[in-house]
């Protein structure tokens, strides 16, 4: 059977910070493509975005579960 893990990203104008504790700012051009292909290298796909207000948003990513992680 297929485990998957899970990650948000929280992005809210120019900021962003992820369930691992990890932040950053966006405000840079292509920061944020950049940013989603460190994640993508790491096995990192995103599985859908939510938004409860403008300017606001939640990335949510999956990858399959590595042997040993919890």
């Amino acid at each position: 059977m297929q485990e998957w893990e899970y990650l948000e990203v929280w992005v809210d104008g120019r900021r962003w910070e992820d369930s691992e504790g990890r932040e950053g700012d966006l405000s840079s051009r292509g920061y944020a493509t950049a940013r989603l292909n460190e994640l993508g290298a790491q096995g990192w796909e995103l599985a859908g975005v939510a938004s409860a207000k403008a300017g606001e948003y939640t990335l949510f990513l999956k990858r399959t579960r590595r042997r040993g992680s919890a």
